[in-house]
């Protein structure tokens, strides 16, 4: 990595790094971190047990608390207790992004100030940028989800890492790439990939000299093809952190020959309903302390082994609950 020479670059990082990370984030991070670490050893049968008490928790809660769950229960005459098994819960219409918008402030729970809601968008792959809101809890548990994803592909606290996901519109020259020094990531803004500015991304990247690159893939694989065009030679990056649309097979070849590094695939949406996560042996798995998914056929019955829509439940989102949400992508579940 270069090394700083301002004074100010060398004080502002130091007051960003003097505290670790953990410590950082929170108690309560800490707190889940260390469950979601010790958690991800229990058995099968623990896991399924846990998570159908959470989730059974989370539909009696949106019972009582949240009037969409509520009517919609009482239209189809189904109450929290009818629920007895995973076949009952398919029984409640999976919600959809209509429904989200057309009651959205009827999904928001009768607590919603208690759980420190924060506002969101869906990302631009998902459709009309839809509102909703995430609880300050949910947060912290995606965090300290992703973490632990990021501890089992080798990849730590503060080691340097570089991100070509969102545009920076904070920034003077959207050329510029700063470094978060209280994560020491290296930010570039990903409509500044482009013929003219590869040259100095590709210096940039070589001095920061990250252990992981967190993009979409097809802008790393432009990226990558930018690099080829400009006769610039290839960089090592140990792991590429795929996330946000499909690796297509000259996506993945590009992206291979640029950076050499294991590519890491991560599957989850901006509503934080879905998570599921991509290890070593090239199986990508459900964060299932998590989340709840559902593989449903066009008449929303359960599908095993073939291709079915992914309907989701955050388990952690209280503020305003997204049960038996529908994702819009289709999965074929394995065991």
């Amino acid at each position: 990595m270069r090394a700083l020479t301002n004074p100010f670059e060398i004080l502002r990082r130091w007051r960003h790094t003097a505290i670790p990370l953990p410590i950082k984030y929170g108690r309560r991070f800490r707190q889940v971190f260390a469950f979601l670490n010790q958690h991800q050893h229990a058995s099968r049968a623990e896991l399924e047990e846990y998570q159908w008490q959470r989730l059974t928790q989370l539909i009696e809660y949106a019972y009582r608390q949240v009037p969409f769950y509520r009517l919609r229960f009482e239209a189809i005459g189904l109450q929290p207790g009818d629920i007895k098994d995973r076949n009952d819960f398919c029984r409640i219409p999976p919600l959809t992004r209509d429904d989200v918008v057309e009651h959205f402030n009827d999904l928001k729970s009768a607590e919603f100030e208690m759980h420190d809601p924060i506002a969101a968008v869906t990302s631009g792959t998902a459709r009309d940028q839809m509102k909703f809101y995430r609880s300050l809890e949910t947060e912290i548990w995606r965090r300290a989800m992703v973490w632990r994803h990021y501890f089992n592909i080798g990849y730590h606290f503060r080691e340097p890492r570089a991100e070509l996901v969102c545009p920076l519109p904070w920034l003077k020259d959207y050329r510029q790439m700063p470094v978060d020094y209280n994560e020491n990531a290296l930010l570039i803004d990903p409509t500044s990939v482009s013929p003219e500015h590869c040259p100095a991304i590709h210096k940039r990247l070589r001095e920061f000299a990250p252990k992981m690159l967190f993009c979409h893939p097809g802008t790393a694989a432009t990226l990558a093809e930018n690099f080829r065009a400009c006769g610039l030679p290839p960089l090592s990056i140990p792991l590429i952190h795929c996330s946000g649309e499909r690796i297509y097979p000259w996506f993945r070849q590009a992206i291979k020959e640029l950076f050499g590094g294991e590519i890491i695939e991560y599957y989850g949406n901006r509503e934080n309903t879905v998570a599921a996560t991509e290890l070593a042996d090239g199986h990508r798995y459900v964060q299932s302390d998590y989340c709840y998914l559902e593989f449903l056929d066009d008449e929303d019955q359960p599908v095993v082994g073939q291709q079915g829509n992914i309907d989701s439940t955050s388990l952690v989102n209280y503020a305003f609950p997204l049960s038996g949400y529908h994702t819009d992508d289709v999965g074929i579940p394995c065991d």
